[in-house]
């Protein structure tokens, strides 16, 4: 089956991180598995990818003797992924790669930065919500709520456009009614502080309208009252302007172009010259004109210089009441005037808000019971759908339901309550999933989950961490087949101990402890060829005490994973 894969963990780069001093993972596409020794140090990777995606920074990571610790990925992403990162409106990628990176050192800072630019801390958090995510016992929590459930069963059916379409509606209906009915309360209940307020209003308006304000009228009067109490200075620059033009340059203008006008009769390429200075005259006579008028005009008033420091003054005054400047003002008078409209016709109002909160209530209830029958719709395609995933991961296949139950209140997601209904055992009754599963039972529904949701969810890199801890047997196997069937849509990076989940990978890293210079290291080796696979398997059969029959059952498990998977 082709791969769909939209987002890719391609490199990860880590440097004196605890026991890590510096090294460079290499994942592909696929299932990719990390094994080790208990203790080898995969949960150091798992606590560095952690870091990457943006959990909280610990010191403590530090590698004794360094100053600072550093994690970084590098992604690979398609066209659809750069447009959803792109609408966050944080900074625009255009490239098909992205580079996240983590740095924390030991005076307590910590930089993160995406393709090299620092960004705050819950910026890089959100990017890297949307890349991957990591799935392990104590992670699983999530959908135990309520809550987590009815968005899973959300997600399902919106993979038709117009269910999307109607969950949106519905909140928004949600939203206005809960807006409008607030406005409703606030006015029918608080009377008097309606009467305070409506007073306030009266005296504001009528003192805002008395003082007639014009749009930037203080920066023109502030203009103009500058231009008087420097009018001596501008009379004496004026008339040095004046002097200059009229009794120089103008007498100027006219000898040259008496002189040019001579030169033209003889030469008549003189005439676009001619022309052109001409204009130029003209030009400097306009000015002259207009600068004689300007000149006329400049005295000192200190009359209007007083009429003006009082306008100045009244707007300063209102600006302290009302706002930081005219527009504002304006702004404040016309909403206090609408407040005024609602109190003084407080019932006609109350019956205009009524209206409305009706028409959305109606919208909404409709809203509501078309997306109820979608739901029983999806929850009925999920419940077959997981219980086959569930039955071939070796779990009581009919034990799982989804239970819908309407609510009497509106709520933002249509007035529903929906909850995950799970039987460990046949015979058993339904319970909550939140009450009875255990933690691989809950990491076996959430893998089934995963499966189902494969196609779905665009953010392309899941994370598990030793789905396989506490089961044997078959069930190891169809975890590995439900690991393989997610990896075809999937980057998928599993620690394990189990050799028949390793054997279905496509890429293995192996995490070893080495000693250098006295101290101990954490290093990673990428097995390049079957003969290292088949040592690895066999190693983790235990196969140091008996290594023929290891080797034997190893390249037996690599054949059968290999055969699988071309199925």
């Amino acid at each position: 089956m082709e791969n769909k894969l939209e987002i890719m963990l391609k490199e990860l780069k880590i440097e004196s991180f605890a026991l890590i001093d510096n090294i460079l993972v290499e994942f592909d596409s696929g299932l990719n598995v990390l094994t080790g020794e208990t203790g080898a140090g995969k949960s150091l990777l798992l606590d560095s990818i952690g870091l990457l995606c943006g959990n909280r920074a610990n010191s403590d990571f530090i590698r004794k003797g360094s100053e600072k610790a550093l994690v970084e990925g590098i992604f690979e992403l398609d066209t659809e992924v750069k447009d959803k990162l792109n609408k966050l409106d944080y900074l625009h990628i255009s490239d098909d790669t992205l580079v996240m990176s983590r740095e924390i050192t030991t005076n307590g800072s910590n930089k993160c930065k995406i393709n090299y630019k620092t960004v705050p801390l819950n910026i890089y958090q959100e990017f890297g919500s949307n890349l991957f995510e990591i799935h392990g016992q104590n992670q699983e929590q999530s959908i135990m709520k309520k809550e987590k459930q009815l968005e899973l069963l959300d997600k399902y059916i919106s993979k038709d456009e117009k269910v999307k379409d109607f969950l949106d509606e519905i909140k928004i209906n949600y939203l206005n009614i809960y807006k409008l009915t607030s406005e409703f309360d606030e006015i029918n209940q608080q009377e008097n502080r309606k009467n305070d307020l409506y007073d306030y209003y009266q005296y504001a308006v009528k003192e805002i309208s008395a003082a007639e304000l014009k749009v930037d009228e203080d920066l023109q009067l502030k203009e103009e009252r500058n231009r008087i109490a420097n009018s001596e200075k501008l009379y004496k620059l004026s008339a040095t302007v004046n002097q200059e033009v009229h009794g120089k340059l103008l007498d100027s203008l006219n000898t040259v172009i008496f002189s040019m006008q001579e030169m033209e009769k003889v030469d008549s390429s003189m005439e676009p010259l001619l022309a052109r200075t001409e204009n130029i005259l003209y030009e400097f006579e306009d000015i002259y004109k207009e600068f004689r008028v300007y000149s006329q005009n400049l005295e000192y008033d200190e009359e209007k210089l007083n009429e003006i420091e009082i306008r100045l003054n009244e707007i300063s005054n209102l600006k302290l009441k009302y706002g930081k400047n005219i527009n504002d003002i304006n702004s404040k008078l016309l909403e206090m005037k609408d407040l005024i409209n609602k109190y003084e016709d407080k019932n006609s109002y109350l019956n205009q808000l009524q209206e409305k909160i009706n028409l959305y209530q109606d919208e909404y209830f409709e809203l509501a019971k078309r997306i109820f029958e979608l739901r029983v719709k999806g929850k009925e395609e999920i419940e077959n759908s997981i219980k086959d995933k569930l039955g071939r991961l070796n779990i009581y296949k009919d034990g799982f339901r989804i239970k819908i139950d309407r609510l009497d209140k509106s709520t933002i997601n249509g007035s529903v309550e929906v909850e995950f209904l799970f039987s460990a055992n046949k015979g058993e009754n339904l319970m909550p999933l939140r009450k009875i599963a255990s933690g691989g039972e809950v990491s076996r529904v959430m893998l089934a989950f995963k499966e189902l949701f494969a196609e779905l969810d665009y953010i392309s890199t899941l994370i598990f961490d030793e789905i396989d801890a506490g089961i044997g047997g078959e069930t190891l196997l169809k975890i590995a087949e439900a690991l393989n069937l997610i990896s075809l849509n999937k980057q998928v990076i599993c620690v394990t101990h189990s050799p028949i989940i390793a054997a279905f990978a496509d890429k293995i890293n192996s995490v070893r402890k080495v000693e250098s210079d006295g101290r101990i290291l954490v290093n990673i080796y990428p097995l390049l060829n079957e003969l290292e696979i088949i040592d690895e398997l066999s190693r983790m059969q235990g196969g140091s005490d008996n290594f023929t029959t290891a080797r034997e059952q190893s390249m037996e498990m690599l054949k059968f994973a290999n055969n699988s998977k071309k199925v």
